[in-house]
């Protein structure tokens, strides 16, 4: 989609998990501008709020990390799924301890 990260580990860690659902990359554009995903980021820049698109992050985090637990406990077999942005249950990062 062309997002620049600070390194190859950050591109990859994004890309495993908030990116496979934050990215606007594989819209096609003539249905960008009016998606409700790039018009949730675009009133986010327009008014400034970074932290909003923070926690949508952390949002994303949680919804990836349900959907791996889910997958485990029906007994499925988790590989990355790039579609559903859903990565295997080990390489989710646990936030808890950050929370708290």
């Amino acid at each position: 989609c062309g997002l620049l990260y600070c390194s190859s580990d950050c591109e990859l860690r994004a890309r495993k998990f908030e990116h496979s659902l934050l990215c606007t990359g594989q819209i096609p554009d003539h249905e960008k501008k009016a998606h409700p995903l790039s018009r949730f980021k675009n009133f986010l820049h327009e008014v400034q709020m970074p932290d909003a698109l923070f926690g949508a992050k952390m949002l994303c985090h949680a919804i990836l990390r349900a959907k791996s637990y889910i997958a485990m406990k029906r007994g499925v077999v988790q590989t990355q799924n790039t579609t559903l942005g859903v990565p295997p249950t080990s390489q989710i990062p646990n936030y808890n301890r950050a929370i708290l």
